[in-house]
């Protein structure tokens, strides 16, 4: 007689395997004594689900955690597919509320955050939007609330042409964007915890405020760079620096009586509109005050120049030389004046007559010289060892050359002063 032995409980069975499919009839797989139910592909295998929809409900505190085993890189990639209809959601629920929709049309109002773990240990992570076949749109916000401000949130473009779009984008840590950042509707603001902008084709655009939190770097972020500070206050460094001119114009000249300068009526072009101008003859000068401002980049160097024009005498005196010069004092506010120094400026004519000219830069150093300190002036021309410096050959009022201004250049690293007194 032959017996067959049923197994009656799966249990019983050290290797069971289905032979069909397994219909639940209403009923649910489950654990008891708080143990897991662990679902486990062999070698390169996935897990597959196909289902009208996915819901994962966590009890009380629970959460849902995805851990991958890291490969060599230290990287893993979570891919959303909504296949050729471009449509259908991810959506994250906390106690039945929903708290996050990635979806082609998502809720404006709803936020993403990404907190990276590793294990539970508190170590700075990358957080990475890979769009390189597209662009990426979240209608809510993206907030990375990174374990330490050193976390990154990378955002990949296609060929740097890719686009994330999204209401607001909250980085806590440091932003390294590949392609363009969008914010969608009017009104939107594109919020950056911390932002560094190294690819020089990288656009932010927002349809609101471009509003930073923290410390905004954009250029190399090392030695040539634009900073934003938490405070608002904006810091040029290196070839960042910008330049300007502190002008003295002939009108705030003071004259000293008996060797000043004289008004001379001068017609350029020799037709049109006469212009009044003062000509300095050999050893004429006037004084003059000026305030470095409150942009100056401290401790740099200065550097003086005068513009000027032989008038209707640039043919006759050809390449004539003129000796411009400039006597000087500078000193610092609660500072003392010292003895005054000389920059020769000397200048050739250039044989034209209406000439703009203007003479070569020279350095005037500002160690140690600060915003608010004042230039004390004298202006002058002379030839101390004669035929050395000034060999022009018209010696009245009429023939001598005309000083249209004169000015300082001066690096600028700041808009002003963050207070009345200082810098800082």
């Amino acid at each position: 007689m032959l017996v067959t032995q049923k197994t009656l409980n799966i249990v019983e069975d050290a290797t069971p395997q289905l032979g069909g499919n397994l219909d639940v009839n209403s009923y649910a797989i489950v654990s008891t004594d708080d143990g897991d139910v662990e679902i486990t592909t062999d070698g390169t295998g996935s897990l597959n689900v196909s289902a009208a929809g996915v819901t994962i409900t966590g009890k009380s505190t629970g959460n849902l955690v995805m851990s991958l085993v890291a490969n060599a890189a230290r990287s893993s990639v979570f891919k959303i597919d909504h296949g050729a209809e471009k449509v259908g959601t991810l959506r994250f629920q906390v106690n039945g509320v929903v708290c996050c929709d990635i979806a082609s049309s998502p809720l404006a109002t709803e936020t993403l955050v990404i907190t990276p773990y590793i294990d539970n240990v508190a170590t700075a992570w990358v957080t990475t939007f890979d769009y390189t076949t597209g662009d990426w749109t979240f209608g809510g916000a993206i907030t990375v609330a990174g374990l330490t401000t050193t976390d990154t949130l990378t955002v990949v473009g296609a060929a740097g042409t890719g686009v994330l779009t999204c209401e607001r984008i909250n980085c806590l840590g440091t932003g390294s964007f590949g392609g363009d950042i969008h914010t969608t509707g009017a009104g939107d603001d594109l919020w950056l915890g911390a932002v560094a902008v190294g690819d020089s084709n990288l656009q932010l655009y927002a349809n609101g405020n471009l509003v930073a939190k923290g410390i905004s770097v954009f250029g190399d972020g090392t030695t040539n760079y634009t900073q934003i500070a938490a405070t608002g206050h904006l810091t040029m460094v290196g070839t960042a620096t910008v330049w300007d001119d502190v002008r003295i114009v002939p009108g705030s000249f003071q004259f000293p009586g008996g060797a000043d300068p004289t008004l001379q009526n001068w017609q350029p072009g020799g037709s049109g509109t006469i212009f009044p101008v003062y000509k300095f003859k050999k050893d004429d000068y006037v004084t003059a005050t000026c305030q470095i401002p409150h942009n100056y980049k401290e401790g740099s160097d200065v550097y003086f120049h005068i513009h000027w024009t032989p008038c209707d005498r640039g043919n006759e005196e050809t390449t004539a030389l003129v000796g411009w010069k400039v006597d000087y004092s500078w000193a610092n506010a609660d500072g003392t004046f010292g003895a005054s120094a000389t920059v020769n400026l000397s200048d050739a004519c250039q044989s034209t007559d209406h000439h703009h000219l203007w003479t070569p830069d020279v350095l005037v150093s500002g160690t140690g010289k600060t915003m608010s300190s004042i230039l004390m002036l004298k202006i002058y021309r002379s030839d101390p060892a004669p035929g050395t410096d000034d060999t022009w050959a018209g010696t009245t009022d009429a023939q001598s050359p005309a000083i249209l201004e004169f000015d300082i250049h001066y690096e600028i690293n700041s808009i002003g002063s963050q207070t009345t007194t200082s810098k800082a």
